[in-house]
């Protein structure tokens, strides 16, 4: 949480933190005390008063004004309410680190890998940030398994997933 409404510092600590592709900065309005319906007079309070907090969300995948959907709920009675929501993408500007073993990242023209035949390169899914390091442990498992595959089905090649430049 921040003090104020500050880009500059938010941008600070997104460049400062790794992986961080891109932030977004708002001011959501939060009740001051838990609300909750409560059993006694002593517990009850649905909707108390609010206090302004200005917050600044790390991202480690690009962000625009798709994924802007978060308009606040309800607390009981109380409404959260968001506010000023910006956010700042840095994603074109990113190049992920020379993986050992690896050639040095570069931009695919044209965008998605297509093989130009009638097979299936592959994809897989990994929550959380880019990391190039997960992906360099995978192509070089997957090219341990092709392999293997290859040497006892009797085939005397396999494709080494080096030859695709998979990311």
């Amino acid at each position: 949480m921040l003090e104020s409404y500050d880009v500059s510092g938010c941008a600070s600590f997104c460049d400062q933190t790794d992986l961080c592709t891109a932030f977004n900065l708002y001011i959501e309005r939060d009740p001051s005390l838990n609300p909750t319906s409560g059993e006694t007079n002593a517990t009850y309070c649905p909707n108390p008063s609010s206090v302004t907090n200005y917050k600044c969300s790390l991202w480690g995948s690009s962000i625009d004004a798709s994924s802007a959907t978060n308009y606040g709920d309800y607390q009981e009675q109380f409404q959260v309410v968001i506010a000023a929501s910006n956010g700042y993408d840095k994603t074109n500007n990113t190049t992920p680190a020379t993986q050992p073993g690896w050639e040095s990242p570069h931009k695919c023209s044209g965008g998605a890998i297509s093989s130009g035949g009638s097979y299936h390169i592959g994809s897989s899914f990994y929550p959380g940030p880019f990391d190039p390091s997960v992906c360099a442990i995978y192509a070089q498992a997957q090219t341990n398994k092709n392999k293997q595959v290859a040497q006892q089905s009797g085939a005397s090649s396999y494709v080494s997933v080096e030859d695709c430049s998979p990311f």
